[in-house]
């Protein structure tokens, strides 16, 4: 992963580039992906004294950049790690250092909105058009279908089929980080915290999470200038 600072005027004026988050620079807000809380600590690194725990959603801001970039990774499965730096911001009236791997300028989904991915998508974007009108060859139950497209290109379906249920969402890569877009899958679909087994391959690049039981599977795959999730659930 690679941070690119920009000086423009003063150092307060100076951005992040971030693989795992995108953009961001002093004074924008974020909201925390960490379903266990992110750990504020008094100094970037991860020894380093802890001044509280940030809970899952809230939003923070941005407040101190430096050029001097610490870099710190998450291990989340073999093969995968969730890569970042640390970054100053305020949460409260509390400032201190927080890793960005568990950061994004989306909000997170709600508990409310697991497995209620178009609700979640319509609360942070704006939804452009639906259909209940399955493509041609799609073996469906009927009215079962239904398809979103948002403004920013993010797309979707869902549908029942005659032995389970599937799920596919559409991002664009500029919209959401490969990071950014494990993680939605997990919130969205991951049932529980049980025996999974991951799958990891960088090229092509996937990621494929199944179930102990092999019912559920989480598929995430990148294909040009898009990712796409697929969701599947077997009797």
């Amino acid at each position: 992963m690679k941070k690119t600072l920009i000086l423009l005027l003063t150092l307060a004026f100076l951005p992040i580039l971030g693989k795992s988050i995108g953009a961001y620079k002093t004074g924008d807000e974020l909201y925390v992906w960490a379903v266990s809380g992110l750990n504020l600590r008094e100094k970037p690194a991860q020894e380093a004294a802890k001044l509280s725990n940030i809970p899952y959603g809230s939003k923070v801001k941005v407040i101190g950049t430096s050029l001097k970039q610490i870099a710190f990774q998450v291990n989340e499965f073999t093969g995968f790690t969730i890569k970042g730096f640390w970054v100053e911001i305020q949460f409260g009236n509390q400032r201190g250092f927080v890793f960005d791997g568990f950061l994004s300028k989306i909000s997170p989904p709600t508990k409310e909105e697991k497995y209620m991915e178009f609700e979640y998508f319509k609360r942070v974007f704006t939804q452009k058009s639906t259909s209940t009108t399955p493509p041609k060859g799609t073996m469906t139950i009927p009215n079962t279908y239904e398809y979103h497209l948002y403004t920013n290109g993010l797309s979707g379906d869902s549908y029942q089929f005659e032995g389970g249920v599937t799920s596919g969402i559409t991002i664009p890569v500029t919209l959401m980080s490969l990071e950014e877009v494990y993680l939605l899958a997990k919130l969205l679909y991951k049932e529980d915290t049980g025996v999974y087994k991951n799958d990891y391959k960088a090229s092509p690049l996937s990621i494929i999470i199944t179930s102990k039981d092999e019912l559920n599977q989480i598929e995430i795959v990148k294909k040009g200038t898009y990712y796409t999730v697929t969701f599947s659930v077997a009797d």
